[in-house]
């Protein structure tokens, strides 16, 4: 049988739609330390070339688990007005049965503004 690593971690993240840059260095700066405190025995060898250990900037610990849940108050948001947000949701809801490429194309234009789709994309 084969068996999988999961890590799970919950977050609150910087809040407030101009603080991207705080959300991304926020994951960066929980993986880090969590690979920092991680056993030996949770995580894949790893060492530098040299034979010295490898500095823990959190994608040891990423690469050594088969899959990550990271949850929480993500806070990342739609980068565009509320209000048109709000009217295109609305739209979506009336549109999905009568048009549904309607609803599509609008659903489309709103993950074009997400910031987490966008910071994923970025690498």
């Amino acid at each position: 049988t084969k068996c999988s690593r999961m890590l799970f971690i919950t977050a609150h993240l910087a809040a407030h739609v101009k603080n991207v840059d705080a959300r991304n260095d926020d994951f960066k700066r929980i993986v880090s330390e969590l690979e920092a405190q991680a056993p030996m025995r949770f995580l894949r060898p790893r060492k530098n070339r040299d034979g010295t250990p490898a500095t823990c900037d959190g994608s040891h610990l990423l690469n050594s688990v088969d899959h990550v849940f990271f949850s929480g108050d993500l806070n990342y948001r739609v980068n565009l007005p509320r209000e048109y947000v709000e009217h295109c949701i609305n739209e979506i809801k009336t549109c999905t049965s009568k048009e549904p490429s309607a609803a599509g194309n609008l659903m489309k234009k709103l993950l074009r503004q997400d910031q987490l789709l966008q910071t994923i994309a970025s690498g």
